[in-house]
């Protein structure tokens, strides 16, 4: 896949901290862009930024966006990039996007790349544009502002970077002097240990039945502990907290793959039927 090469990057970026064995969530409802969210712009000139006009289908109150239509940004590559974060196996990504072209002769770009090698080079993973980008139809007479219905989400496999360390994604914007692009609620699931990891890390947490259709228990906690229900692509489900043998309710949520996290760390995979 094409490498992208950042040598001007690492010294703007190399100051992030590391997201250690953390699944990573933004769903930019703070009102101003995130300060762990790192913009470079390739020519000090328009970049990407906040906005509280547009949220992924029409639920919460911002997201950020690139502004390929009020100046002529052709060609030009700007990148918000994430925190470092270390994969475990089987990492998932997920964002929201929104976009409109202008016409057929100007329309833009969206690439998503990894870097596990602190910024030297970047492999993209993701790449759409013009009407493959498209989520609405063509705009010609004024900003595209996206409406409840005019999103799409997407879903990038990562687990060619299993147990990789140091990860950082980029989303670049390639101007063709188009249309403004949206993001929203960006999740990355670092994925879950190894087998012999796993079962190490919580060898003294039991959760049972898996699967269940109603009810989970766990047993081996030695105090009240608060939890997080995540699902598989790391969005946040629920919280609570929960002493040893205690229920935990399930029966409100869908069926499939589901990690409930412990304030200690500990995170154990679980089963909705």
């Amino acid at each position: 896949m094409k490498q992208f090469y950042l040598l001007l990057l690492i010294a703007l970026l190399t100051n992030l901290n590391c997201l250690n064995a953390q699944n990573y969530s933004e769903s930019f409802e703070s009102g101003v862009m995130p300060s762990n969210l790192t913009i470079y712009n390739s020519d000090a000139d328009t970049q990407w930024q906040y906005t509280s006009t547009a949220s992924g289908f029409g639920i919460g109150n911002g997201s950020i966006y690139f502004d390929n239509y009020t100046s002529n940004e052709n060609g030009n590559y700007d990148w918000v990039v994430t925190p470092l974060m270390n994969f475990n196996e089987g990492a998932i990504l997920s964002f929201d996007v929104a976009y409109a072209r202008y016409d057929v002769d100007y329309c833009d770009q969206l690439v998503v790349a990894v870097s596990i090698d602190n910024n030297t080079s970047y492999t993209q993973v993701y790449d759409k544009s013009c009407s493959d980008l498209a989520t609405a139809p063509d705009e010609t007479t004024t900003e595209f502002i996206p409406t409840p219905t005019q999103w799409r989400t997407e879903t990038v496999d990562l687990s060619a970077y299993d147990n990789a360390s140091d990860v950082k994604i980029a989303f670049i914007n390639i101007s063709g002097y188009g249309q403004l692009l949206y993001i929203d609620n960006i999740n990355i699931n670092i994925g879950t240990l190894s087998n012999e990891e796993f079962n190490k890390e919580i060898r003294s947490l039991k959760l049972y039945p898996n699967p269940s259709s109603d009810n989970i228990t766990i047993s081996g906690l030695e105090e009240t502990e608060n939890y997080i229900i995540y699902n598989v692509v790391g969005s946040k489900i629920s919280s609570g907290n929960i002493s040893n043998n205690q229920l935990i309710n399930i029966q409100y949520l869908k069926a499939g793959i589901y990690f409930i996290e412990f304030e200690n760390g500990d995170t154990v995979k679980f089963i909705k039927e």
